[in-house]
């Protein structure tokens, strides 16, 4: 009997082993338990969750009790979850109408279904109208940034339909200000237009012109690819060959159509309705750094019903963030962390109306936030299957380094990096310099702003993967030994954000002590000339190059090709001195399957191409040839009269870096109007009062203007006296390198 006893203890001890060590062996973020919250937030119950109407204020409710009951403190005040603002709701009614009236000498009109043809923006208005559609491209009226999409146009009594997002090169960075679906509506309502679509992608897919772009009288639909292919029927276009015209048309292009459209909505607003973002904490328990928080976000809003009361559950965008968001405040609890700084976990609310829950937290702050040293926000986390997106690495390296510390090998090989835009909650934190991360499953959200996007898609083992990397990246920062908090942090945001350029032969292998810049235009042959010296120096390059990784850098083999939004610097390759018969262009066509993609004119041989009158015929030939292979060239001069007089010569797009000799310079003698970007060192310009240098980019024009720092402690003076001087964002990324990317990419 005690052998049978001892058995039977040791049986049962071996069984709580193996027990113990499969309970280590699972994913630490429980992705059964979060898609049991997806169920709930993505029930029919919810109503969508839109924001500022009951179904939404049901889900906060719900959200902020469930972190109560896990053993999360209030997060605003130490008495409350909630963090209350006004909203000015949408909502819609029936009917909704959109049809293509027959021209004369038809008799078929075209009626087409709402949810599934069309779909009504969400602040977009209403009325009735009858009127021409005419295609306004990217509808952006900015001749002054060089492109103007309503040049000679009459939109009055018309209807506008627009593509949505931004023209390359630039793209959405550069035409930030022009690009939003709300602008292009509101730049067309101005001009005339009685109504408003806008297309791109297979779907209609429900969106937001943003509160302050609503407008009571302004019907605004999105459109399916196959609806407006089936509205241009019989005109010899569809919607590729109206992409092609907008996008060959660089400086702007419209086209007024022989078709007449019926459109009707009945989109409406509740005037200061009453909303609130949730907020819940732990506290941190190291006395020095308990006073530091990292915020976790996921907004928990979505679309609501419809005028043809078909719900949008919105599970993974974004119960599925709002799940996982719940998960990593209860394991944390649960496993009995004691995290030295305080986490705080906010539910945004209405995100999807243009992310007006988190820009009311950033204006309107229920919490210090220099006193928030990282934000992870997280997005569409439960579906894709192929790891996680992470955007913000590349605008804050130091943060992200801390992150990567705390993830497995198998966790790297899973995650994607990216520079991430103004689309998500982590925006507005990032604008401010918190650094902030965005989140998103990678791979396919096959129902995004659809009705089909139900809780049964959500897959529980993608939910539990993205948690167990954001858990470590959390709990890297909450538990990161040293204060995480750094003076003037937003001046270092705006130099990582930019896309910074480095000139020159930085030695292999590349050290750039934290300051690695977007692109490198590496000059790889010295200041050598002749074609043997030259290829010469391109194999040395080579060879020195197979010492290296290839995750140091990434090669381009077209200037124009600037990749953008990655960790490592994207590599161009140049010449140091064009070649000594640099009048036969087959020579620099063979250079350019070398991957030769500039060519650099150093100060010391500006002689060679000019006399008294400016260039010379080698110079004239010079540019010539430069641009039938499409070669950039860069001219290095010490004095801004030179640089002016190269400008005036040329109608060649250049580049001219100024290294000097700017003040008392009268900007009125630079050329007005060229094809010439002016590069200026940042110390001669430090030197100049800000009026003279804005009176030298007002002369030249803003965006063909940069300034050459190659290390943020070059930069840092100069960005403070910018921001001082109210420069915007966008201007001080476009003058620390945006504009000279852009101009290299034309």
């Amino acid at each position: 009997m005690a052998k049978q006893t001892s058995l039977l203890l040791l049986a049962v001890l071996f069984t709580a082993q193996l027990t113990a060590f499969a309970n280590d062996d699972r994913p630490i973020i429980d992705g059964e338990r979060a898609h049991s919250y997806v169920f709930v937030l993505a029930s029919d119950s919810l109503e969508g969750r839109r924001t500022g109407l009951p179904g939404g204020e049901k889900a906060a409710d719900w959200v902020a009790d469930q972190l109560s009951a896990f053993g999360c403190l209030p997060g605003v005040g130490d008495t409350s979850y909630f963090h209350p603002w006004i909203i000015d709701a949408p909502y819609e009614e029936p009917p909704m109408i959109l049809r293509r009236l027959p021209n004369a000498g038809e008799t078929d009109t075209l009626e087409f279904q709402y949810g599934k043809d069309f779909v009504l923006f969400a602040h977009g208005g209403g009325g009735r109208h009858i009127g021409q559609l005419v295609f306004i491209s990217y509808g952006i009226d900015a001749p002054d940034r060089g492109r103007d999409d309503y040049q000679g146009l009459n939109l009055t009594g018309k209807i506008a339909l627009a593509m949505r997002g931004a023209p390359s090169p630039g793209g959405r960075r550069f035409w930030k200000d022009e690009s939003g679906n709300g602008e292009k509506a509101i730049t067309a309502y101005d001009a005339g237009a009685v109504g408003f679509l806008m297309f791109q992608g297979e779907k209609a897919v429900k969106g937001s012109l943003g509160q302050e772009n609503f407008r009571s009288d302004l019907p605004s639909f999105w459109v399916s690819l196959e609806t407006l292919n089936a509205i241009l029927g019989g005109t010899g276009m569809d919607a590729d060959s109206l992409q092609k015209l907008a996008n060959t048309n660089k400086s702007g292009f419209h086209l007024e159509l022989p078709i007449t459209l019926e459109i009707e909505a009945h989109g409406k607003i509740i005037k200061d309705a009453p909303t609130r973002n949730v907020l819940a904490k732990i506290p941190g328990t190291d006395p020095d750094l308990a006073h530091e928080i990292v915020l976790v976000g996921a907004h928990m809003d979505h679309l609501g019903v419809d005028a043809a009361g078909r719900i949008y559950n919105g599970a993974e965008d974004n119960a599925s963030g709002t799940a996982l968001l719940m998960e990593l405040a209860r394991t944390l609890i649960e496993r009995g962390e004691q995290p030295k700084r305080s986490v705080y976990f906010c539910a945004f609310a209405a995100e999807e109306l243009g992310l007006m829950g988190s820009e009311a937290f950033v204006n309107n702050p229920p919490i210090p936030l220099d006193s928030v040293v990282a934000m992870i926000n997280m997005d569409m986390v439960g579906e894709g299957g192929d790891g996680a997106s992470i955007g913000g690495g590349c605008n804050f390296p130091e943060a992200i380094d801390i992150w990567e510390g705390a993830l497995t090998e198998s966790q790297l090989e899973r995650i994607y990096q990216f520079k991430p835009g103004y689309y998500s909650d982590h925006a507005p934190f990032e604008d401010v310099g918190i650094p902030s991360f965005a989140v998103f499953g990678r791979g396919e959200h096959k129902f995004y702003h659809q009705p089909e996007d139900t809780a049964e898609l959500v897959q529980p083992e993608v939910l539990s993967e993205v948690g167990g990397m954001v858990y470590a990246g959390m709990l890297a920062f909450v538990n990161h030994e040293e204060s995480l908090h750094r003076e003037g942090r937003y001046e270092r945001y705006l130099w990582d954000a930019s896309e910074t350029v480095l000139i020159g032969s930085p030695e292999i292998p590349f050290d750039l002590d934290g300051d690695a810049p977007d692109l490198i235009l590496y000059n790889a042959t010295g200041k050598t000339s002749s074609l043997e010296d030259v290829l010469l120096g391109l194999d040395s390059f080579e060879s020195s190059l197979l010492q290296e990784s290839f995750e140091v850098y990434s090669r381009i083999s077209r200037i124009d090709e600037i990749p953008t939004g990655k960790q490592i610097p994207a590599l161009a390759l140049g010449l140091g001195n064009p070649l000594s018969n640099n009048s036969l262009p087959e020579l620099y066509r063979t250079l350019q399957r070398l991957d030769v993609s500039f060519v650099m004119v150093p100060e010391n041989q500006l002689k060679k191409y000019f006399g008294k009158s400016g260039l010379n015929a080698e110079g004239l030939s010079f540019l010539l040839t430069a641009r039938q292979v499409g070669l950039k060239s860069i001219w290095e001069v010490k004095k801004l009269a030179d640089g002016a007089s190269l400008a005036g010569a040329t109608t060649s797009p250049v580049v001219i870096r100024v290294s000097g000799g700017l003040k008392g310079y009268n900007p009125d003698l630079l050329p007005e109007s060229n094809h010439c970007f002016f590069l200026f060192d940042v110390d001669p310009i430090e030197g100049l009062e800000l009026a003279a240098f804005e009176a030298l980019a007002d002369r030249i024009g803003w965006p063909d203007v940069g300034i050459y720092a190659e290390t943020f402690e070059d930069a840092e003076e100069m960005i403070g006296r910018w921001l001082d001087a109210g420069y915007e964002q966008n201007l001080i990324n476009g003058l620390l390198g945006d504009h000279l990317v852009l101009f290299l990419r034309k």
